[in-house]
């Protein structure tokens, strides 16, 4: 777990954030997030499709976030008027989707990811977007799953496949 006393930072990246350093790991599902960054998220984010964002723990680039908007069917997941008990009437519900989330390499485990995630769901009730749900997908080989379950996300197994998981988080889940 991370120290309370360390500094967090979150930026939006721009051009004067140098992520040539940032490593997220050798497996397949790392390599893609690290080349994201490098190759793509400035652009994308010019272009006005997702917000990314660079955690700095004590002056340290630690990780970073890729927020987008998006939406959920009702009828690609029919547990969720079950599960939150809402029927008002849509046939979809907004939510915020973490498009790429990634802790450099020798940070993981360190509570990074935590401090990330707390900081997306304060960021998106404060902003108070009319947004139900925070989702993603997660390849099933990235044991970052178990983070995800962990933390309250729910699987969705109509969106799931073999290779990728689809998962939700309610925001007003009691």
């Amino acid at each position: 777990m991370t120290d309370d006393t360390a500094r967090w930072e979150i930026h939006v990246l721009d051009g004067s954030v140098d992520v040539a350093a940032m490593d997220c790991g050798p497996e397949p599902w790392a390599t893609d997030l690290t080349d994201f960054l490098k190759d793509d998220a400035l652009e994308q984010q010019a272009h006005g499709l997702n917000r990314t964002l660079c955690s700095i723990r004590d002056g340290k680039w630690v990780g970073f976030v890729s927020v987008l908007a998006s939406s959920v069917r009702i009828e690609d997941a029919p547990q969720l008027t079950d599960r939150t008990g809402l029927d008002v009437g849509l046939k979809e519900f907004p939510c915020v989707l973490i498009g790429r989330f990634g802790v450099q390499k020798g940070d993981q485990g360190q509570g990074i990811g935590i401090f990330m995630l707390g900081w997306i769901i304060a960021d998106v009730l404060e902003a108070n977007l009319g947004v139900r749900f925070l989702s993603l997908h997660v390849d099933g080989d990235n044991p970052a799953r178990r983070f995800w379950e962990r933390r309250g996300f729910f699987l969705v197994t109509k969106l799931s496949d073999s290779r990728m998981r689809f998962m939700l988080y309610d925001l007003y889940e009691s």
